[in-house]
Parts: structure tokens; C-alpha cells; sequence
């Protein structure tokens, strides 16, 4: 797989790093990988109002689903977390107030 399709996103780099690390650090590590918005972020709200062209617009409004956060909070300790999103670089900063805000 060619890793470049993942240098456009927020959590791109981070992603490589964190399977490189997995790999490297700890082979018997598990993984939960996770993608933001759809799963971890409830965008069904913002996408069936949005009347923007931007379809990330109010992206920090989103709420939390809190199924899939508590599956990260139960299982972090054993596995390493990867979340996965498509929103471009510019978002990274509401992005990670965002989960800190959810306290993801």
C-alpha cells in the first residue's frame, strides 16, 4: 500500500508512526483502529443540515458517540488506539480539542 494516500490527513503521520511503532516496539501489541467522523464523532446531524459547500463545517459541534468512546477507554490499556480520519490538515487543531473537549 502506498503510505503517501495518508500524508493529506490530520492523523496520517500519525498513523504510519503509531503502526511502526507497533511493529517495532511491540510485535504482539493489538490494535483498535478507529475512523472519527461516522464513528467515534455522530455526523449524521451536521451532515442532514449543513448548507455549506465545506462538509466538515461545525465539525467541533459534533457529539461524541459514547459507545465507541467507551470501548477506547476500556481497551486503551492493552492495545494501541489508531484514529483515522479524512479531514484535511487544516482541521487538526479543532480536531484535537475536540476529543480532548470528549475526553478521548
Amino acid at each position: 500500500m502506498d503510505k503517501t494516500i495518508f500524508d493529506d490527513t490530520i492523523e496520517g503521520k500519525a498513523f504510519i508512526d503509531a503502526v511502526k511503532n507497533a511493529a517495532v516496539n511491540k510485535p504482539k501489541q493489538k490494535a483498535i483502529i478507529i475512523d472519527i467522523d461516522g464513528v467515534l464523532a455522530n455526523d449524521s446531524e451536521r451532515k442532514a443540515n449543513n448548507q455549506s459547500d465545506d462538509k466538515y463545517n461545525n465539525v467541533e459541534n459534533d457529539p461524541v458517540n459514547e459507545e465507541i468512546k467507551n470501548i477506547i477507554l476500556e481497551k486503551k490499556s492493552d492495545n494501541t488506539i489508531i484514529l483515522l480520519t479524512g479531514r484535511p490538515q487544516e482541521l487538526e487543531v479543532i480536531t484535537k480539542v475536540w476529543l480532548t473537549k470528549n475526553k478521548v
